[in-house]
């Protein structure tokens, strides 16, 4: 079992880096379809993650450096702002905080069996939705917020045999004829979630497919130097709306969401179409759209699964309303026992704006080896609507 390399269909358990499958029973056990199994239960693979994690402590590898923000509260009405600092932990030497302010350095060090804390809920615009961590001592706490973008620092580990600075991620394959493909690229230094492959330009009259090559030709026999990036699985921008409006007796909370300028490969596009068949193409998109090549117009674009392009990256663009409440108060105020009735009505994932083709934009983006990749086995996010009522009494 490979981290980041898990998938699942039905009851089967697969791992798309080494290609052993387990099968999944009614009791929650694993067999392996073929070989041994390891792991005849989750939990135990839960287990064996924590030994190794262990074990890496024991040796002393690990090793946390990050530049911060931090926000100091030495009383709870309000925060100061201390600027940049740089913030170090290890296993033995426990949590290192340096900056400066005021035109005067600072340090601060917590052993690793210091257990000193001081936890605060505070609702206030600095930390709001923001990754955070503390560090306290006896008169102070320090509201550390890391800064780290979405960069890869480091691929190489001479120690262990790996001296490569890029390594390709994004295997897709094992649907309808798609063999292992891998749609991403990792390098020191650039974002997790780069595509990675050809850039589609159009159709020949032979219905060859033809793109565009890195020096601005044009090619229908594509090699490895004619790859470059295609965009992003991360979103350039992540934003949020929550208001609650009241009038008189009525009151209305909605919070949408949604994000700006990512790129989603659509895997069941690339399985199921297009089709060399127009009766076998399940994608509308794919029927109606004509391709032109040189001022003629080519029809409809057939199959080509063997060349990963940018054709069937889409804008991942979204907004999505996730929840709203719609209520009404009564008010009795002649009424010695009620004091308020209120009806309301709650519905969530009730719309969802964008123009991707697949069932639902919001994929996963943190996976290591596979951002943004909609894979075939997604299950689709349901709508729901509840019904409630609020009694008070006096």
């Amino acid at each position: 079992m490979t981290e980041f390399k898990m998938d699942s269909k039905g009851t089967e358990l697969f791992c798309t880096e080494c290609g052993k499958r387990w099968n999944w029973n009614e009791d929650g056990y694993l067999q392996a379809l073929e070989g041994e199994t390891e792991f005849d239960h989750i939990p135990d693979w839960f287990n064996w993650e924590r030994q190794q994690v262990k074990k890496q402590i024991e040796e002393g590898t690990y090793r946390f450096e990050e530049e911060v923000d931090v926000y100091s509260l030495p009383r709870v009405w309000r925060y100061i702002p201390l600027g940049k600092a740089k913030v170090t932990h290890t296993a033995d030497n426990g949590f290192t905080l340096e900056g400066h302010y005021r035109g005067e350095n600072y340090f601060i060090h917590r052993e690793p069996a210091q257990t000193n804390s001081l936890h605060v809920e505070y609702d206030f615009g600095p930390l709001k939705k923001k990754d955070c961590f503390d560090i306290s001592t006896e008169n102070d706490s320090f509201y550390c917020i890391p800064q780290s973008r979405n960069i890869i620092t480091k691929l190489s580990d001479p120690s262990k045999g790996f001296n490569y600075t890029q390594t390709t991620s994004g295997g897709i394959g094992g649907e309808n004829g798609l063999m292992n493909t891998n749609t991403q690229i990792l390098i020191e230094g650039q974002s997790i979630g780069e595509f990675y492959g050809y850039k589609f330009f159009g159709i020949k009259d032979d219905g060859s497919w033809v793109y565009t090559t890195p020096a601005g030709g044009y090619t229908s026999s594509p090699v490895e130097s004619h790859r470059q990036a295609l965009g992003n699985a991360q979103p350039a921008v992540t934003y949020g709306w929550n208001n609650t409006i009241k009038w008189r007796d009525l009151d209305i909370t909605i919070f949408m969401r949604g994000v700006i300028g990512n790129k989603i490969l659509n895997v069941t596009r690339i399985a199921y179409g297009p089709q060399s068949s127009l009766s076998s193409n399940i994608f509308m998109h794919d029927v109606l759209n004509h391709y032109y090549y040189n001022g003629k117009d080519m029809g409809i674009i057939n199959s080509n699964k063997t060349d990963f392009s940018d054709y069937y990256l889409e804008d991942g663009s979204y907004l999505k309303l996730d929840n709203i409440t719609v209520g009404y108060t009564f008010k009795f105020d002649d009424n010695k026992y009620i004091k308020s009735l209120r009806l309301y009505a709650t519905a969530q994932n009730l719309f969802t704006l964008t123009s991707y083709s697949g069932q639902d934009p919001e994929v996963n983006t943190t996976n290591v080896w596979g951002a943004g990749i909609d894979d075939v086995s997604f299950y689709p996010t349901t709508a729901s609507c509840m019904f409630g009522v609020n009694l008070t009494l006096f």
